[in-house]
């Protein structure tokens, strides 16, 4: 696949994530609403974001090592990061709730909740990981073995960084400006009304995407789809 066109898959789901009430806007505009203060709304939804790049980084990082220091050739991951990412889209469509922990977490742990919330729910890490993974591919195998161990490892973790700083940063653009203008318009009445369950499609774009990986994992499907990496 295009590069340009995996970024824009990232950028994508950074926003659509921002779009996401729970994982962001709404609790920035709360607290917006409740300090009156202008830069409150970016301060929440900076917290929400910062867990899910530190979600992100923490599965991302490692697969990334691993690449670059045992693996050398990461096409043998793609299929099984799609199947995995195909069977958890499955069970978050029959099991759609919320894990109950997370119900214990206190609203002002926001960084926390939106770590764990990655993690467990949403399944954004593991969405990128696909994207990491045909990154890193369109090396050729020959040139990675010709680089020396550090020079690969930099290079694989800065790609993991660089990913969940994109959709980071897209994440908090998007429910800031929500955040922000809802704040200036419908104002309290956002809180009771403004309300859309991003479960469903979320679930739907994971097996999506986990049906391109095994796709991707096979070379000749691969070439026939227009998805090969190199």
């Amino acid at each position: 696949m295009p590069a340009g066109l995996l970024w824009l898959m990232v950028v994508a789901m950074g926003v659509f994530q921002g779009c996401n009430p729970p994982m962001g806007w709404l609790p920035a505009l709360a607290r917006g609403l409740e300090t009156r203060r202008a830069l409150a709304p970016f301060g929440v939804a900076a917290r929400y974001a910062f867990g899910h790049f530190l979600a992100i980084v923490v599965v991302l990082a490692p697969v990334a090592a691993l690449i670059a220091l045992v693996l050398r050739d990461p096409a043998p991951l793609m299929p099984a990061i799609g199947a995995a990412m195909v069977g958890f889209g499955l069970f978050k469509c029959l099991r759609p709730r919320h894990p109950r922990f997370l119900a214990r977490i206190p609203p002002r742990r926001a960084l926390r909740w939106s770590f764990l919330m990655s993690l467990t729910h949403c399944g954004s890490p593991l969405m990128m990981l696909a994207t990491l993974i045909d990154l890193i591919w369109r090396e050729p195998v020959y040139f990675r073995l010709r680089l020396d161990p550090l020079t690969r490892l930099t290079h694989d973790l800065g790609a993991a960084f660089l990913i969940a700083l994109v959709m980071s940063a897209t994440l908090l653009a998007a429910s800031s400006a929500i955040a922000a203008v809802l704040g200036r318009t419908i104002g309290l009445r956002a809180l009771a009304r403004v309300w859309i369950n991003f479960d469903l499609p979320w679930s739907f774009a994971c097996m999506a995407m986990g049906l391109m990986a095994l796709v991707m994992g096979e070379p000749r499907l691969a070439a026939l789809c227009g998805l090969a990496a190199r």
